[in-house]
Order: C-alpha cells, then sequence, then structure tokens
C-alpha cells in the first residue's frame, strides 16, 4: 500500500485495515471458507494475493471509504464493513449475507 499516492496519512491509516481484511476474506468467501475465518487465517497463503487482486481490493475498499465521506467516521463506521462484505460477496458471485438489524 505504500505504492500508493494517498491524500493523507490519515486516508492511509483509515483503510489499511479494511484493505487487508478485503483481500482476506474475498478469498475466504471465494474458497466458502467465509464461515471458518480462524482456520482460513491460520492456513493463508498470501501468494494467492497478486498486484492486480490487491488493486482490484484497494480500490473497492477507497472507493466505498470516498462514498461515505473519506474520513475517520466512515471508516469506523459499521456501514463501511457491512458494503465491503457485500460488494465482495457479490463480486464473488454469491447471495449477500443479510445485515441484522
Amino acid at each position: 500500500m505504500k505504492t500508493y499516492e494517498l491524500d493523507s496519512r490519515r486516508d492511509f491509516n483509515n483503510i489499511i485495515y479494511h484493505t487487508a481484511m478485503a483481500a482476506v476474506l474475498k478469498l475466504a468467501i471465494a474458497d466458502e471458507d467465509k464461515d471458518n475465518i480462524p482456520k482460513f487465517v491460520g492456513d493463508f497463503d498470501n501468494t494467492r494475493i497478486t498486484d492486480e487482486f490487491f488493486r482490484d481490493i484497494f480500490d473497492l475498499v477507497w472507493q466505498e471509504y470516498k462514498k461515505l465521506g473519506g474520513d475517520d467516521t466512515a471508516a469506523k463506521g459499521t456501514d463501511f464493513v457491512a458494503n465491503i462484505v457485500k460488494s465482495l460477496e457479490e463480486a464473488v458471485g454469491i447471495e449477500p449475507t443479510p445485515q441484522i438489524e
């Protein structure tokens, strides 16, 4: 992520965790292993994250961050994570998990 030109250190800090989470989650969803994330992470093969894969994940997270306001509130809000998860599920071609309200 350090190669990306972000407007500020704040933006970097606000999206780095979400980008890493989204990368792992997309692979877990694709492998149909989303319900067992601890095991999936324990066996994680980071060679599956190519430059193109990372760029796609970063773009998804960045667009969602900007859409929600591009600030600390957006990064810490529950909508940010929920929207990322929904987008990942749709990208992989599965029915999105319903949100509990």
